[in-house]
C-alpha cells in the first residue's frame, strides 16, 4: 500500500476536482493524475467514474475511501503517538533500586515524574542491589539505582552517580546511650547494643571489621531486613541502634523520636548511582528520570 497515493486520492475526494486537488498537495494536475491512476492499477478497479469535467466516485472508490480516512486517522493518531514516545510524555519504564534510595532519592523523583508525565507508566521493584546486574542483562529492567561500587570492574555496565549519602548514626529517643555526658560516644559502647540494618554492602562490611571489637562482619547483625518502615519500628520499640543515610530517617530526627549519636569513628558515607547496561538505548521516559534522579 502506498500511503502517499492514498493520500492523494483522499486530496482528490475532498477538493472535488483533480486541478483543486493538485494545489492542495503542490503537484501539477497531470502528475497528480498519474498518481491517481498508479493506486487504480495497484486496487485493480476504477475509484472514479469520469464524465465531463466531474468525477463521482465509484461504488468501489466509496469502500476505499472510508478505509482510506480510517488508516489516515490511524496514521496520525501513531504521528502523535510517535511524537510523544521521542518527546517521553508516554511509554514504559522499568526500575529496580535498593531500599536505600527507595526512602531518599526515588520518592522526589517519581512524584515529579508523574506530575510532569502522568501518561508514562513506571515500574518500580525494590531489592537486593546483589540482583541488579542480572536483572539488566537479562533485560527484565531499564535501570537500577542504589550502591554501585562493587560492580564498576564489570565492563558490560554503566554507572552514573549521584549525590553521595552520609551514614548517621541513630537510636531511639531515650535510649541509654543518649544519657552518655561524652562528647563522642565509643565504638565498644556503640555496638554493645543490637545492631539493625538492611545489609552491609562491602565497605560497610569492612568498616564494622576496623571498628568493631570483635572485627566482624555483616553476622554481627541482630536484624538483617531491606524494609525501613519495619526497621524503623524496630528502632523506635528497642534499644536497637543503627546506621543509615539521614534522609531515612529525618522525618524521625525532625520529629524528636530518633536522636543522631556522634560516634567516635571516621565517617561513613553511602555512594548510590545509577546503573544500566552500556550498550543499550534508553527509552526517552526513562532518560527523563535518570535526568530528574541527576538533575
Amino acid at each position: 500500500m502506498n500511503l502517499q497515493r492514498m493520500s492523494h486520492f483522499l486530496a482528490v475526494v475532498e477538493a472535488g476536482s483533480m486541478g483543486r486537488a493538485a494545489k492542495m498537495v503542490s503537484l501539477t494536475q497531470p502528475a497528480l493524475s498519474k498518481s491517481i491512476q498508479k493506486l487504480e492499477d495497484q486496487l485493480g478497479f476504477s475509484l472514479f467514474d469520469r464524465m465531463g469535467g466531474s468525477l463521482t466516485l465509484t461504488p468501489l472508490g466509496s469502500e476505499y475511501r472510508n478505509r482510506a480516512y480510517a488508516l489516515a486517522t490511524h496514521a496520525l493518531e501513531m504521528e502523535r503517538e510517535m511524537e510523544h514516545l521521542r518527546a517521553g510524555r508516554i511509554g514504559v519504564i522499568k526500575v529496580y533500586c535498593g531500599a536505600t534510595v527507595a526512602e531518599t532519592e526515588m520518592p522526589a523523583a517519581l512524584s515529579r515524574l508523574v506530575n510532569n508525565h502522568p501518561e508514562v507508566h513506571v515500574e518500580v521493584q525494590v531489592g537486593d542491589i546483589k540482583d541488579m546486574p542480572d536483572l539488566l542483562r537479562s533485560r527484565q529492567i531499564d535501570f537500577g539505582v542504589g550502591e554501585y561500587i562493587n560492580v564498576l570492574d564489570q565492563a558490560d555496565l554503566a554507572t552514573i552517580p549521584l549525590k553521595p549519602q552520609e551514614i548517621v548514626f541513630v537510636c531511639r529517643s531515650g535510649h541509654p546511650l543518649t544519657e552518655s555526658r561524652r562528647r563522642r560516644i565509643a565504638t565498644a559502647d556503640f555496638f554493645s547494643y543490637p545492631l539493625v540494618a538492611t545489609g552491609l554492602p562491602t565497605w560497610a562490611a569492612q568498616w564494622l571489621r576496623e571498628h568493631h571489637p570483635d572485627h566482624s562482619g555483616e553476622e554481627l547483625l541482630s536484624v538483617r531486613c531491606n524494609h525501613y518502615p519495619l526497621l524503623k519500628s524496630i528502632l523506635l520499640q528497642s534499644n536497637a541502634v543503627s546506621g543509615v543515610p539521614e534522609g531515612v530517617v529525618r522525618t524521625e530526627l525532625e520529629a524528636g523520636t530518633m536522636v543522631k549519636l556522634a560516634l567516635d569513628a571516621p565517617a561513613l558515607v553511602n555512594r548510590p548511582g545509577i546503573l544500566h547496561l552500556r550498550n543499550r538505548q534508553l527509552s526517552p521516559a526513562a532518560q527523563n528520570l535518570i535526568a530528574v534522579l541527576t538533575g
